[in-house]
């Protein structure tokens, strides 16, 4: 007897632009697949005074909602200052792979210019397997708990599992395409904001399942991307 699964996949980024005063979030979202595990897309602070969950109801609506009237494109201002007025970015080589663990998470990445996120300054950065960016310490878990008294960014913290097909990569790239991509970026969202990227950390999922297909059927595959893009105001 033969079985056929049809591959469903997600796909989706994360942009952290910045210059020394100002700091924001992009999300952008491609095909969003259905899932019937946990999720949770938004982001949160360690002390939980500052704190976003994108109010969608199921993960494919990621994809056609939005705060800025752009379907599957959210934005977000992250400093703690007051509010201001093709989506993907590819992945060049020369990235580093995340090793193949079912809850595992990068070395620390250490960025060359510091993320001012609300209160704090930080100059590293861990890639964490299950869909999110942390930035003391990895954070393997598949459950999303946004109140974990840590400052957590996520596109779309799930249940994942590299073991099974797919990668996880990230690299820093100062590629004049990146850096003219993400200027252009933060302008079209923050026009009157003066910004120049002199640098992007771009991390990358690619066909990486959930875990255990998700208990769904058919078998589902998660493909997104996470881009940190560090930008200096000239």
């Amino acid at each position: 007897m033969l079985f056929i699964h049809f591959v469903k996949v997600v796909t989706f980024q994360v942009v952290l632009a910045y210059n020394v005063h100002r700091s924001f979030i992009l999300f952008n979202y491609g095909d969003i697949a259905t899932t019937v595990q946990s999720w949770m897309a938004g982001y949160h602070t360690m002390d939980s005074v500052n704190s976003f969950t994108i109010p969608v109801t199921r993960a494919r609506e990621l994809s056609t909602n939005s705060n800025i009237n752009v379907p599957g494109q959210w934005s977000f201002h992250v400093d703690g200052s007051p509010n201001l007025p093709t989506m993907f970015l590819s992945l060049e080589d020369g990235k580093i792979l995340n090793s193949f663990a079912e809850n595992g998470s990068s070395e620390a990445i250490f960025l060359q210019q510091p993320f001012k996120y609300f209160e704090r300054t930080y100059s590293q950065i861990f890639v964490n397997n299950n869909g999110h960016l942390t930035f003391t310490e990895p954070l393997s878990a598949y459950i999303p708990l946004m109140d974990s008294g840590r400052d957590i960014i996520a596109p779309l913290w799930t249940r994942l599992d590299n073991r099974h097909g797919g990668t996880i990569s990230y690299k820093e790239d100062t590629s004049s395409a990146v850096l003219t991509q993400v200027t252009a970026a933060v302008k079209r969202y923050f026009p009157s904001i003066p910004f120049a990227a002199t640098s992007a950390f771009v991390a990358t999922w690619d066909s990486v399942p959930y875990y255990n297909g998700g208990g769904v059927r058919p078998t589902i595959i998660s493909n997104f991307q996470l881009m940190v893009h560090l930008v200096w105001k000239t």
